[in-house]
């Protein structure tokens, strides 16, 4: 069973590593798709069902996983 020290040992290495690595400047991060703010928007709006839902996360490559 994990301790909630050997817990906060992972987190902190996993932060070290991420503080890390933003402190290069080659770093690159992904952007945030513009599918994904539709998919936002369109969760939000009653008038949608969840076939329109569904359609749209089909026809955007980066969400149909």
């Amino acid at each position: 069973m994990t301790t909630t020290e050997e817990l906060n040992a992972a987190a902190f290495k996993f932060v070290q590593g991420l503080a890390g690595d933003l402190s290069k400047d080659d770093l690159e991060l992904p952007g945030f798709p513009d599918a994904v703010v539709r998919l936002h928007q369109d969760l939000a709006d009653e008038s949608k069902s969840v076939q329109d839902i569904v359609s749209q996360i089909n026809s955007e490559p980066a969400l149909d996983r």
